[in-house]
C-alpha cells in the first residue's frame, strides 16, 4: 500500500483526522468487451472501439481520536461526508491537477472503524481522470487549432460529468463549421440555410457531452442544424482543426467560436 491523502466533495480526509492509503488505484478502469465468437473457427471476432466500465478506487482510512466515544461521534460524521447522492469530485495529493467523478455506493463498516479507528472506503468513480482546470480556446477568424491535452477523445460518448462545449457569438445562417477536415475523423455542421427561419446573427452553443444545442441561451437549435446532429463533433487527443465555411462551399467565413472543455485522462 501507498500513502494517498484525498479530498472528496470539498472536504480533505486530514480535515476529519484521517490518515488514508490507497489499497486499489487501478491503472486502467475495466474494458467493456464486444467479442463474438467464430463459428468453425479458432479465435473471436473483436468489435473496434474501445468503452471502459466504472474504476473502483478503494482506500483505508484510519482515525487518531481522544476516546471510544469521540471516536464514535466522529465515524457518524466521516459517514455523512462520505454519503452522495450524485458523483463528487475526488482528488488525490499525488495528483493534484486531476480529479474523478466519484461515489459511495458499498456500505462501509463503522463497527470496525469504532473498534480499531480504521476502515477500508471502496469509491465507484467514473472512468477517466479530468483536469481541474477547464481549457478555454478562442478562434476569432476562419480557422484555427484546439490543442487537446489529454490522452482520451472528448465527445458525445463521454461519461456523465464531462464537458465539451463549443459557443458561436453571432454566427449567421448558412454557415459550416468542420473539425478536423480532409482526416477520416472529420465532422461538421450546418447553421440554418438560405430559406431556414434561424435567428441570423445568433448565439449558438452546441453542448456535445450532454447532446444540446440551443439559440440565444434557451431556445432549441436542432430545427435549424443539419450535418452530424448526432454526434456534432469530436476533439481527439492533439491538435484538432477547426474552420468555417458558406454551406457546403469551399468559400470561408469568418465567425468567432469558443471551444470550452476539460479534458480527460485514462
Amino acid at each position: 500500500m501507498m500513502v494517498g491523502n484525498f479530498s472528496f466533495n470539498g472536504i480533505k480526509g486530514t480535515d476529519h483526522n484521517l490518515i488514508t492509503r490507497s489499497v486499489k488505484r487501478p491503472l486502467l478502469p475495466t474494458a467493456k468487451v464486444g467479442r463474438v465468437n467464430l463459428v468453425g473457427g479458432s479465435g473471436v471476432y473483436d468489435f473496434p472501439g474501445m468503452e471502459y466500465e466504472i474504476r473502483q478506487v478503494t482506500m483505508r482510512v484510519q482515525y487518531i481520536g481522544e476516546d471510544y466515544v469521540e471516536l464514535r461521534s466522529r465515524a457518524r460524521i466521516i459517514a455523512a461526508w462520505l454519503a452522495t447522492d450524485d458523483f463528487k469530485p475526488l482528488i488525490f495529493d499525488d495528483e493534484p491537477d486531476k480529479y474523478y467523478l466519484a461515489k459511495v455506493t458499498s456500505e462501509i463498516d463503522l463497527e470496525h472503524l469504532w473498534e480499531s479507528g480504521s476502515a477500508n472506503v471502496i469509491f465507484d468513480c467514473q472512468p477517466f481522470a479530468y483536469s481541474i482546470n477547464q481549457e478555454v480556446v478562442s478562434i476569432n477568424g476562419q480557422s484555427g487549432v484546439v490543442f487537446n491535452p489529454g490522452t482520451r477523445k472528448l465527445g458525445a460518448t463521454c461519461p456523465p460529468g464531462s464537458i465539451l462545449k463549443l459557443v458561436c457569438t453571432n454566427i449567421v445562417k448558412n454557415t459550416r463549421v468542420v473539425v478536423n477536415r480532409d482526416t477520416s475523423n472529420v465532422d461538421y455542421f450546418i447553421y440554418g440555410s438560405a430559406s431556414d427561419s434561424a435567428p441570423s446573427p445568433a448565439n449558438l452553443t452546441i453542448d456535445v457531452a450532454n447532446m444540446v444545442a440551443t439559440i440565444d441561451g434557451g431556445v432549441n437549435a436542432y430545427p435549424h442544424l443539419y450535418g452530424n446532429v448526432d454526434r456534432f463533433f469530436t476533439l481527439q487527443v492533439g491538435n484538432n482543426t477547426v474552420a468555417s465555411f458558406v454551406g457546403q462551399t469551399p468559400t470561408p467565413i469568418s465567425t468567432q467560436l469558443q471551444f470550452i472543455f476539460n479534458p480527460m485522462w485514462y
